[in-house]
């Protein structure tokens, strides 16, 4: 539903809205009513979403516990565009491993291996804003145990 505006006598939608408070001008990201028992967005001026993740490339072992406990280094999932709040899933597409944050924009993967062993595959993580769009990014995992 797309906002309408009437510039110089001339209805036109908006795609985009801006508001000048004490001399300094901020862009609008939403319109809000409310509707007797709560706000609602009624219009949203969001940038198209996308997610990246940080560090890019294979997340590798960063370390060994009780002999057989790998963790990964931590991976970010970073979203840009869209309206926040943000919600996160992490979930493991192939490989033995577990996100051990599975719902936090920064997790770790975890595997059980014994000396010698590795596992790799792919972890997604989908991240979802606050208007229901869903963006998603594939990361590569491998951890090994060679002490």
């Amino acid at each position: 539903m797309p906002l309408k505006a009437v510039v110089g006598g001339v209805e036109k939608d908006a795609a985009r809205a801006e508001i000048t408070i004490n001399g300094v001008q901020k862009r609008v990201t939403r319109i809000e009513a409310w509707n007797g028992s709560a706000w609602k967005v009624v219009q949203a001026f969001v940038l198209p979403m996308s997610v990246s993740a940080s560090p890019s490339g294979t997340i590798t072992t960063e370390r060994v516990q009780n002999l057989e406990l790998c963790i990964s280094y931590a991976v970010t999932a970073v979203p840009s565009g869209g309206l926040a709040p943000f919600t996160y899933a992490w979930t493991v597409l192939s490989g033995a491993f577990t996100a051990s944050s599975a719902t936090m924009a920064k997790t770790t993967f975890r595997a059980t291996l014994d000396y010698g062993q590795s596992t790799s595959g792919t972890a997604r993580c989908t991240v979802t804003d606050s208007l229901g769009t869903q963006v998603t990014v594939d990361v590569p995992v491998l951890l090994a145990n060679f002490g």
